[in-house]
């Protein structure tokens, strides 16, 4: 897989393929796979996915609370990071549930009420 900093026109599927594989969910790195039977493995690694995807979502809501209570907008860069963790996040998700690249990218507009 290649490194997408490498290569900024990276298509949605691989960037899906690379966070996949960069992060994979083993007994070496989640001892609490070694006590799971075959069938709740899937359960904890979507818990621990959405688990990440709320400590995101925590980071922008803490800015956001903090600005208004100074009643100015968070600066772009300190929102920088928890957002491109929830995208990251997000497709880890949307991959972990099924959902491939042609589905994010169709899906998305067919949600998308007209005005």
């Amino acid at each position: 897989m290649p490194d997408p900093q490498a290569n900024q026109s990276l298509d949605l599927a691989a960037l899906m393929g690379y966070i996949q594989g960069r992060y994979t969910f083993t007994e070496a790195g989640y001892p609490a796979l070694r006590h799971l039977p075959d069938e709740l493995r899937a359960n904890f690694v979507l818990s621990h996915v959405i688990a990440h995807t709320l400590k995101s979502i925590g980071s922008i809501a803490t800015l956001a609370e903090a600005a208004d209570h100074s009643g100015e907008a968070p600066a772009a860069e300190a929102l920088r990071e928890p957002v491109l963790k929830l995208v990251m996040n997000s497709l880890r998700l949307a991959r972990e549930i099924g959902l491939t690249a042609d589905d994010v990218i169709g899906g998305i507009p067919a949600l998308m009420k007209p005005h």
